[in-house]
């Protein structure tokens, strides 16, 4: 029975070490100081080394915070899904016509950008490649409501192995169960929402268990959340055989577990120094209090009197300590003491820059070594080539599966809604980084100099949005406006009578 038997234990033992791993990689995605504590109690690995999330004491004795926590691995995870998709790739329907303007691929590929806008997939895939970077991995997963929608809606799922346990066949996804809880009872129970997908086939469950426990099997109608879902869904149709659900790996291998296509987050193998980290910016925040200016005033000087009992001294909590200074020279003193805010922030550059190395960025990407000259296309590249092969690695995974996600709503859309649209395979193509304008034109002109290239391939390189129809029109344009003029005396040339008919030559005979 593919469903989870019951009173088993969830996540499964063989993803225990994952779930634990990723625990903490979502405890550094999120930033709750809270949840870092925890993660770190839970998760420490030397007992005999507690690092220094382990030693905080959640308790604020004080009016500042005790810790300070640098959002560094949120600030990774967002820059991954801005490299990715801050802005949107090329999806088009693949035209196996070979006709311009075939009215079947038209109506393919305006129905796929209608449900583009209709998923904003734009954001859904920024949320789904930000959760990938932090977690390790994510799901695109697309579902029906005929109460919500009249077309299929695009959700994304967190890799997460406490929500999502995937297998693999030869590397592919096989099959994935989502245990989602929708409830926390009073008694502390927690029910799921569990879901099975394999090719050409869905399962809905609902169990009531615990964190660690998927607990006893209920029926879909005890929760709202579930109520009116099918409980096994066989697709049949243009769905036949078909995995609704794409994984997306953040990276591979999994160095916790190789044997499996698993994704590892860009946090992998540098907790520590995230953690060391948020004990630098601690412990400079502790010297900005312990550098503030104070005033040592002792108590003689406070005493009441004068009219009204006022005090003869204007006590600032913020600024005065009222203590008894006995023999002390001076009843009013004062310190202050050095703030190393330059020592605290070359550690923290130091840290960061491992910490960016590691998951494969350059330090050009967080702003490091940047002297504020604006620079071309092609010199970013060179400045931060560590990055863009990082990018185009997540790029290699992402761009199957947006493209079978994309297909697999257009399926649904037609078998499911009945849309008449045909179902079409789609392609998706990446923005690229833009070159210097006057650095590109430079080359197309040296490149027409010598001969080796054409119209058609210049104006592509020029402007590369320009396909099929259009490409054609600007390249007939070009070649029109560049044709040389008639000679004059011929035909269409220069004071000639475009209604003249040209004269017959005589020869003159003799004889």
């Amino acid at each position: 029975m593919p469903l989870p038997e019951e009173g088993t234990q969830w996540p499964p033992p063989d993803f225990f070490r994952y779930a634990a791993e990723q625990a903490r990689w979502r405890a550094w995605w999120g930033g709750s100081p809270e949840d870092l504590k925890f993660s770190a109690e839970q998760n420490g690995t030397d007992p005999n080394r507690r690092s220094f999330w382990q030693r905080r004491n959640s308790e604020d004795v004080t009016k500042a915070s005790p810790v300070l926590h640098a959002p560094l691995a949120g600030d990774m995870a967002l820059t991954s899904a801005d490299l990715l998709f801050g802005e949107m790739p090329d999806l088009q329907v693949v035209d196996e016509s070979g006709v311009a303007d075939d009215p079947i691929t038209d109506a393919a590929q305006l129905r796929l950008e209608e449900l583009i806008d209709l998923n904003q997939m734009g954001s859904r895939l920024l949320e789904a490649a930000d959760m990938a970077a932090g977690v390790g991995g994510a799901f695109l997963r697309p579902i029906w409501d005929f109460s919500v929608a009249d077309h299929p809606i695009s959700t994304v799922v967190s890799g997460d192995a406490t929500v999502a346990v995937p297998t693999f066949r030869l590397g592919k996804l096989w099959t994935v169960t989502f245990a989602e809880v929708v409830y926390v009872g009073v008694d502390g129970k927690l029910w799921r929402h569990v879901e099975y997908y394999e090719p050409g086939l869905v399962l809905h469950a609902l169990y009531e268990g615990s964190s660690g426990n998927i607990g006893d099997r209920r029926s879909l109608e005890d929760r709202p959340e579930t109520a009116g879902l099918t409980p096994v869904i066989t697709l049949t149709g243009l769905l036949k055989g078909r995995m609704l659900v794409d994984y997306i790996p953040n990276a591979l291998p999994n160095r916790l577990l190789p044997s499996r296509p698993i994704g590892r987050s860009d946090y992998s193998g540098a907790e520590t120094f995230f953690d060391q980290l948020d004990e630098v910016w601690t412990n400079l925040g502790r010297d900005v209090r312990a550098g503030a200016a104070r005033l040592l005033v002792d108590e003689s000087v406070t005493r009441t009197g004068g009219v009204g009992g006022k005090s003869k001294f204007d006590v600032d909590e913020e600024l005065v300590m009222i203590l008894n200074l006995g023999d002390a020279e001076k009843p009013i003193q004062e310190i202050q003491f050095d703030v190393r805010v330059e020592k605290f922030l070359m550690a923290d550059e130091a840290l960061t820059r491992k910490c960016v190395s590691n998951a494969g960025y350059s330090p050009q990407t967080f702003g490091l070594d940047i002297q504020g000259s604006a620079e071309s296309g092609t010199a970013l590249r060179i400045r931060e080539n560590k990055t863009y092969r990082t990018q185009g690695r997540k790029q290699a995974y992402w761009k199957p599966a947006v493209e079978h996600h994309m297909e697999t709503l257009l399926a649904i859309d037609a078998e499911i809604f009945g849309n008449p649209t045909p179902v079409m395979q789609v392609s998706l193509t990446w923005p690229t980084l833009a070159d210097d304008p006057g650095q590109l034109a430079d080359t197309i002109n040296k490149l027409k100099q010598a001969m080796a290239i054409s119209t058609r391939t210049a104006v592509k390189m020029a402007q590369p949005e320009l396909t099929g129809a259009e490409l054609d029109a600007e390249v007939t344009a070009i070649e029109g406006e560049n044709a040389p003029p008639p000679l004059p005396g011929m035909p269409g040339g220069f004071g000639a009578d475009p209604n003249a008919v040209p004269p017959v030559p005589v020869t003159d005979v003799q004889g």
